[in-house]
């Protein structure tokens, strides 16, 4: 994965990272390292989950707090640039600003 990362092939980053991701399902910092790939790779909805997995098996884990806070404004910023010719789901928008709210919170707490 890190490889990948430095050739800048965000997507077999992600790719690589999935398989340690289920090799190893409890692991916070692999869910991190998957969701930074993907979003790098503008994958902002699947790295979204991933900091959330990463935040929910390791809540005080700083990096994945920040991490959720940028891929749902990574999300938000993708969408936005969609026009207005695309659907958008207006649930996810409002579930993308809710995470910003909460990883702000939690940083804040910390």
């Amino acid at each position: 994965a890190q490889l990948r990362k430095e050739l800048g092939d965000f997507t077999g980053a992600a790719y690589a990272m999935e398989e340690v991701v289920l090799a190893s399902p409890m692991d916070a910092p692999a869910h991190v390292e998957l969701a930074e790939c993907l979003a790098s790779a503008g994958d902002y909805r699947l790295a979204r989950k991933h900091m959330t997995q990463a935040l929910e098996l390791s809540p005080k884990n700083t990096r994945a707090m920040f991490g959720l806070i940028m891929v749902s404004n990574g999300y938000l910023e993708s969408v936005s640039q969609l026009g207005k010719k695309h659907v958008v789901d207006e649930h996810d928008v409002e579930v993308a600003k809710a995470l910003i709210q909460y990883g702000a919170d939690k940083v804040l707490k910390t």
